[in-house]
């Protein structure tokens, strides 16, 4: 279970408070657990072990976090890994073998096959899904 304190060193703020990303990296986590469905605010905060305050320090609603959360997918988790096995410009056996890898990892396969369900429902799900591609 990702609890606040296990998040703090995530955020770099080293103050003890969830960082906008936290919450980001915990919904995507919880998608990919549970899909679209479980992904709620309530189970959020419980999750992270902190109130709603937290939340609404860093989102306006509910839909701005959910168009956070699906930005992040491509913009920052795909790009990520796909920069991740380029380091030294390896062949392309090598390439694959880390992208594999580093997919299995860090559940990146479990995390799109979410977002690719999220997607049939969600306009935003479906242009990131687009876009990760």
């Amino acid at each position: 279970m990702v609890n606040a304190s296990s998040r703090r060193g995530a955020s770099g703020a080293g103050d003890g408070r969830l960082s906008r990303k936290d919450w980001i990296l915990a919904g995507q986590d919880m998608l990919r657990k549970e899909g679209i469905a479980g992904l709620k605010l309530s189970a959020l905060t419980a999750k992270l072990g902190v109130s709603t305050g937290s939340f609404y320090h860093h989102f306006a609603d509910f839909e701005q976090y959910l168009g956070a959360v699906a930005e992040f997918f491509s913009a920052d988790r795909v790009q990520g890994v796909i920069d991740q096995t380029m380091i030294n410009n390896p062949d392309p056996v090598t390439r694959i073998r880390r992208l594999a890898k580093l997919s299995l990892e860090d559940h990146t396969f479990k995390l799109d096959a979410a977002m690719r369900i999220w997607a049939t429902m969600d306009e935003r799900a479906a242009v990131t899904v687009e876009r990760s591609e």
